[in-house]
């Protein structure tokens, strides 16, 4: 149906906030506390979510995805940086740019692999493709 439909026919109130359990999201969850069988709200494929539920889980994928992608790059500066110190000395500023230009080619390889990875390019003479076809994003790893 989607949000303006939800507006539509539930109102400013479902379609904004919804009928989400906040409160399952928003309480940490103790390993010696008080147990609850509740489990997590499920969302079904084709399910209608409001609009601050989509905005919360579509920030959630996007911090997680740029962590995934960024960390490596930066674990690898650091074990070349404590191995070879006197080639990146902090002084001379050269290490930022290093890190820099190591954070900036995993994210570019990363959007490439997924553009390849999203694509479905023909191979010639062949009955293969070149990708999925399926929406995707391909990290580091």
């Amino acid at each position: 149906m989607g949000i303006i439909g939800t507006w539509k026919t539930q109102g400013a109130k479902a379609a904004l906030v919804g009928e989400y359990d906040w409160k399952f999201l928003c309480t940490p969850r103790w390993p010696f506390g008080k147990k609850e069988n509740k489990p997590p709200p499920f969302f079904a494929h084709d399910e209608t979510l409001s609009l601050s539920v989509s905005a919360m889980i579509g920030l959630q994928h996007a911090l997680t995805m740029s962590t995934n992608i960024i960390t490596p790059a930066l674990l690898i500066f650091n074990v070349v940086m404590s191995y070879f110190p006197e080639i990146y000395d902090p002084s001379l500023g050269r290490a930022l740019d290093v890190a820099q230009y190591l954070v900036s080619a995993s994210l570019i390889c990363s959007g490439f692999g997924t553009m390849m990875q999203v694509s479905t390019i023909p191979i010639p003479f062949t009955k293969y493709q070149l990708g999925t076809g399926v929406l995707s994003t391909m990290g580091k790893w």
